[in-house]
């Protein structure tokens, strides 16, 4: 991972209210396969935002899903029969907030 090849790191920031956890995962998944043809991309590190309420009302958006794959990682992966209920396992680096368990 980070690698001083030349290669790029690309960050994603998504924000989506009433987001899922296997919805953020399908979408990654399936912006991984697409992202990584891509040969100057080293790693990608996705942050799906949500806006939460606090108990007392505040409203905030933070991140509540973090996922992080690297070529290497990607690579090995077979997509055409990849299920993406398996990125938290094969993910480099998968934050899942309390909010979407």
């Amino acid at each position: 991972m980070g690698k001083n090849d030349g290669g790029k790191i690309v960050l994603v920031r998504v924000q989506q209210d009433n987001i899922t956890k296997s919805a953020a995962d399908f979408e990654t998944t399936n912006s991984l396969k697409k992202v990584f043809k891509i040969k100057e991309v080293n790693e990608i590190t996705y942050f799906w935002e949500a806006t939460l309420v606090h108990v007392k009302g505040k409203k905030t958006v933070e991140t509540v899903d973090k996922i992080q794959m690297s070529k290497e990682t990607a690579e090995s992966i077979e997509w055409d029969n990849f299920s993406s209920k398996n990125l938290d396992v094969v993910a480099d680096q998968y934050i899942l907030s309390p909010v979407l368990e």
